[in-house]
């Protein structure tokens, strides 16, 4: 990096709340004093630069040569309301996640890298993940493939179990309203019906989220709202979907390409956007072999 970069960097980092990407994420900085509340000096004479990361609130010390592109959102109308509101959005849609299955730095990496607090879509991906524990990844929905069958499972009978509670509650709620014996067996009967579809789930024949979503427990119809609009977002367009897919191949490393293939090219009768995203991940990986 020429001594003018280094330059420019420095003077939108001393200005202005700045997103640095690094290694593809997206991650907001700055050297401010009025928002750092010390005083950061930085040199265009070293091949590093001092900055205030402003979502663990700690200081670090990173290479000018890793800042691949420098963003600074408002900077003609107000830089500071409108990142700290980004900034805000980060903080609060990662720490509403659930950490039983992917770490908060990964799930944190995965919104910064897509920049879910800008793009509608990603928001969208990001919130149906968020509903499955992050049992399934974004590239699976987009790919239309579920790998991990027995954590998926987990998170499902979890959803499930939140339904059945409810109807059972309301319907203890009837039961200690009655006096009458006939009626309250009834009721007993009914509720060992609805404890007994947990233990119906299968998902072993599923393929994709939308398979799962489809062995929703027929008794306990209609599906909830958040399910409903899930399963109207999976069923748009296939062209779209591969596409989304495609692209989002491209910006991956070769590790996590092939963390990727080797966890869903086993799947059997995979969908045709599947294998398409498949032999696209198989042929990135045998080029940067050679």
């Amino acid at each position: 990096m020429d001594i003018l970069d280094k330059k420019i960097i420095i003077e939108n980092l001393s200005n202005y709340i700045c997103f640095l990407n690094i290694n593809g994420v997206n991650y907001p900085y700055t050297s401010k004093k009025e928002i750092c509340n010390i005083s950061i000096k930085n040199s265009t004479t070293r091949n590093r630069i001092k900055v205030f990361n402003l979502l663990s609130n700690k200081i670090e010390d990173i290479l000018f040569e890793d800042v691949r592109e420098i963003t600074v959102y408002g900077k003609d109308v107000d830089n500071i309301e409108l990142s700290t509101k980004y900034i805000d959005q980060i903080k609060s849609d990662v720490d509403s996640c659930c950490f039983d299955y992917v770490p908060r730095e990964e799930i944190l990496n995965y919104y910064l890298k897509n920049e879910v607090y800008l793009v509608n879509n990603e928001k969208e991906i990001f919130e149906i993940c968020k509903k499955f524990k992050f049992t399934i990844l974004d590239y699976e929905i987009k790919a239309q493939t579920i790998s991990n069958i027995e954590n998926i499972t987990n998170v499902w009978k979890e959803i499930i179990q939140e339904k059945i509670t409810e109807n059972v509650e309301e319907l203890n709620n009837l039961k200690n309203e009655t006096e009458d014996e006939e009626d309250k067996e009834d009721i007993d009967s009914i509720i060992e019906m609805f404890n007994d579809t947990i233990i119906e789930i299968d998902l072993s024949d599923c393929k994709n989220l939308f398979d799962v979503i489809e062995t929703y427990p027929p008794l306990l119809l209609p599906l909830p709202d958040s399910l409903k609009n899930i399963q109207n977002s999976l069923s748009r367009d296939d062209s779209y979907s591969l596409n989304e897919a495609l692209k989002l191949v491209e910006t991956l490393t070769y590790d996590e390409l092939k963390e990727i293939y080797n966890e869903v090219k086993d799947i059997n009768e995979q969908s045709y956007i599947t294998e398409t995203v498949i032999d696209k991940i198989k042929n990135i990986l045998d080029q940067q072999k050679q």
